[in-house]
């Protein structure tokens, strides 16, 4: 064997052509099974039923830049499950033109608004807020007891007479 003087543009196009040739060898030899293949019909979808006309809906509106739409999320699954029989037709979360804003409404009435209420609600809170607009004769269980208050202390001296009261 003569050898042949290669230049470099062509030295590259050889090396490329093995290359694509081993790696063509090594894929068809990857394939062990064939794919399943898909059925000719598709089943039917399950229908949507339209919304229903009766119920209130919610729409929470979010700032999409604070990154807010998880907690919004959290809001609108507390107010679903809380909910649930029928007094709410839709909960909407909707991200908001201004920046900052976080506010819920009920049917176009506004029951918290994160700047004039001064921060983000307990969940018990908005959800006695919505149930007032809802289904203000309604139970929303134990979201709905008000904390037993302590009796009132006549102050320290009270207790410091207690405590040194000889008996």
């Amino acid at each position: 064997g003569k050898q042949v003087l290669l230049s470099p543009a062509a030295k590259l196009v050889k090396m490329r052509t093995r290359q694509i040739a081993y790696c063509a060898t090594v894929a068809t030899a990857l394939v062990v099974a064939p794919h399943r293949t898909r059925p000719l019909t598709r089943r039917p979808a399950t229908p949507i039923p339209p919304p229903t006309p009766s119920g209130a809906r919610i729409v929470i509106s979010y700032c999409q830049g604070c990154k807010w739409l998880l907690r919004s999320a959290y809001f609108a699954q507390e107010l679903l499950t809380t909910f649930d029989g029928g007094e709410l037709r839709e909960v909407a979360l909707s991200p908001a033109p201004v920046a900052g804003t976080w506010t819920v409404s009920v049917d176009e009435q506004v029951v918290w608004d994160r700047k004039a209420d001064g921060g983000f609600p307990e969940a018990k809170i908005l959800k006695r807020r919505v149930r007032d607009v809802v289904a203000p004769d309604a139970s929303i269980g134990h979201s709905d007891a008000v904390p037993a208050k302590e009796p009132a202390s006549a102050g320290w001296e009270d207790d410091w007479l207690a405590e040194t009261a000889l008996s």
